[in-house]
């Protein structure tokens, strides 16, 4: 790209340049050719030249307008012609341009710029391997489709790209290996669509799962445009539990369990992890990986479940689990004789876990962080305070006429025992028939 074409390029617009123009003024000096292997083509005429901007949850169109304010956009190419891409660093973090092949070799590479407002630009030939560009440090969100056409002038694409999306029933991505025409690519639950290049024509989509669930396939056809599909790998047994990472002192939940035709739940303690070391030494309780089956030592058991969908399951754990730990959840069928899980019982034999496929059970971890149950407090008992008698004078009663020390309303002379010495010894010459004013006479 020549000086005068960027000089011409720059229009004043009330005082400020606009983005676009400033990109394709400025990368004149940050120009990096293509890595070996590819012709850098940087003394051919460039066919187009694409402007973007690299953040780190995306790359963003500048130019041409088709592209403009589009994330990750698909950008055309034509085999054996030149290109350009000038990119500006849009947050300052370090970013690169890379692009690689139907295999996942890389081909195009661009060192890392970290300066925001940096721009840089490379140049290439296009080959009709070309699939996918990228940034080296971020190759998830910061990741674009190449599509191969005959021309930029109208011409009708080669193909078109497949993005295809695997997924369970719950719509959960899960770790798979999709294989399309000879080429396989990895996907996980963060990163749950894998794209591929493809010319016209009829594909099979193989999805091969790392996660105990059966393999799929499904047919699709490229006729000139872009295509998506999405694969959806189910349960064989049609039962799913899905448990949450969590703390507890004695009692865990799971989140939902499905038992199509009821059973219960188990929490298993792996006795096939592979642990790995945290970096100081010691040992990670949540970095495990399960490499096999399970043990059948069981933390606790759900009660019996009804067929259908659960939430919210809440199980009980016995005094084994006493530390943190990544536990492992598995759903079975009621085969038993008890309403309760006979599974460890028998060895293996009654209440079988569900399956997803084969003999792979359906089962899911989580770390489970053990806390210290709450101590219930003991309550203080608090004496009752003894009450001083007092030596407050007592009103004398009046005598409304003679009362037997027998009568079962007073209990004999202790039931007068309160109303004062004075009282009791007039009760007592009233009881005799003592008439005092005689006395006197």
């Amino acid at each position: 790209m020549s000086e005068n074409k960027h000089t011409d390029d720059i229009e004043e617009q009330s005082g400020t340049v606009s983005r676009r123009t400033m990109l394709k003024a400025t990368a004149a000096g940050g120009a990096v050719a293509a890595t070996a292997g590819t012709a850098s083509g940087q003394e051919d005429e460039v066919l187009r030249t694409y402007e973007l901007i690299g953040r780190r949850d995306g790359w963003e169109g500048v130019s041409p307008s088709e592209i403009e304010g589009v994330t990750n956009p698909t950008l055309d190419m034509v085999p054996d012609e030149t290109f350009e891409v000038v990119w500006e660093n849009g947050d300052g973090i370090p970013h690169n341009f890379s692009i690689e092949n139907e295999h996942g070799q890389t081909q195009v590479s661009t060192d890392l710029m970290g300066t925001e407002g940096e721009t840089q630009s490379v140049t290439f030939t296009a080959t009709s391997s070309f699939t996918e560009y990228f940034c080296q440090p971020h190759p998830q969100d910061m990741r674009g489709s190449i599509r191969i056409v005959d021309s930029l002038e109208g011409g009708g694409a080669a193909g078109g790209t497949l993005a295809v999306t695997i997924q369970n029933e719950q719509g959960e991505g899960v770790n798979a290996t999709v294989t399309v025409d000879g080429t396989d690519k990895e996907v996980s639950p963060d990163s749950p669509t894998a794209q591929f290049l493809l010319s016209n024509g009829e594909y099979t989509v193989s999805v091969d799962p790392s996660d105990y669930y059966p393999t799929a396939s499904q047919a699709v056809t490229i006729d000139g445009a872009d295509a998506e599909v999405t694969i959806t790998v189910a349960s064989e047994s049609g039962a799913y539990i899905h448990p949450s990472s969590q703390t507890s002192s004695g009692t865990v939940t799971v989140d939902s369990a499905t038992l199509p035709e009821g059973g219960y739940v188990s929490v298993l303690a792996p006795t096939n992890f592979t642990n790995f070391d945290d970096g100081s030494g010691g040992e990670d309780p949540t970095n495990r990986e399960l490499e096999s089956f399970f043990g059948k030592t069981v933390f606790g058991a759900s009660e019996y479940l009804g067929e259908g969908t659960h939430e919210n399951v809440e199980i009980e754990l016995n005094g084994g689990f006493d530390a943190t730990a990544r536990l492992v959840f598995m759903a079975h069928t009621d085969s038993g004789t008890e309403e309760s899980l006979e599974w460890a019982s028998s060895l293996g034999e009654q209440d079988v876990p569900y399956t997803f496929s084969g003999p792979n059970p359906v089962a899911r971890d989580a770390v489970i962080e053990y806390v210290e149950p709450t101590p219930t407090p003991t309550p203080t008992s608090t004496a009752t305070p003894t009450e001083e008698p007092t030596d407050e004078p007592t009103d004398t009663p009046t005598e409304t006429g003679t009362t037997s020390t027998d009568s079962p309303g007073f209990g004999g002379l202790s039931a007068l025992a309160g109303v004062g010495a004075g009282a009791a010894a007039a009760a007592r010459r009233l009881a005799k028939g003592d008439d005092p004013e005689a006395e006197e006479e």
